[in-house]
C-alpha cells in the first residue's frame, strides 16, 4: 500500500493556516486601533525581525487569557513539545495515539477536517473506524462524500481510480 501522507499533512496544515487566519479576524475586531491585522501579515513573514516585532505588539496589547493561549502557538521558538502541553491543557480531550487523532478528526463538525480525517482512515488502512466513513457517504460536501468514498475503496483493498 502507497503511504504518501504528504496530502493529509499539507492539508492539515492548511487549516490549521485558516483557523489563524480567523482567530486574527475575531481579534481585529476586539482590537481595531491596535493594528493587529498588520501582527497577522508580519507573522507570515520569513522575516524572524517582523515575526518576532509581532509577537512582541500581541504580547503587549491581547489580554492575558488570549495572550497565553496564542503567543506560544505562533511562536517558532515555542518547542512542539511545549505547543502539545499547552493544547493538552486548554483542550480536555486526550489524543494518545495517530487512530484518536484521526477517529477526532473524521468525526468533526468541520467538512474540510472530516475529509482530511477520511483521507487518514484511508491512508492508514483503519477498518475499525469504517463505520465513520459510511456516515460521511450522504453528507451534504461533495468533497467529503468522495474523499470517503476514496477512503473505502482503499479499505477494500481496491485500487481507486484517479479524480
Amino acid at each position: 500500500m502507497l503511504r504518501s501522507y504528504e496530502p493529509l499533512a499539507g492539508a492539515l496544515s492548511e487549516t490549521m493556516k485558516l483557523e489563524v487566519e480567523r482567530i486574527f479576524g475575531v481579534l481585529d475586531l476586539l482590537y481595531p486601533r491596535d493594528d493587529v491585522s498588520s501582527a497577522y501579515v508580519a507573522l507570515q513573514s520569513k522575516s524572524m525581525i517582523l515575526h518576532d516585532n509581532a509577537l512582541e505588539l500581541l504580547d503587549n496589547v491581547l489580554k492575558t487569557e488570549f495572550r497565553k493561549m496564542l503567543v506560544p502557538l505562533l511562536d517558532t521558538k515555542v518547542s512542539l513539545a511545549e505547543r502539545v502541553t499547552i493544547a493538552n491543557r486548554l483542550v480536555p480531550a486526550r489524543i494518545e495515539s495517530s487512530q484518536q487523532g484521526i477517529a477526532v478528526l473524521v468525526a468533526s463538525n468541520d467538512p474540510w477536517l472530516r475529509s482530511c480525517g477520511a483521507c487518514a482512515v484511508g491512508i492508514f488502512g483503519l477498518k475499525s473506524l469504517e463505520h465513520e466513513l459510511n456516515r460521511c457517504l450522504d453528507h451534504p460536501d461533495r468533497v467529503l462524500r468522495e474523499t470517503a468514498r476514496q477512503a473505502k475503496l482503499r479499505l477494500q483493498g481496491s485500487k481507486a481510480p484517479a479524480a
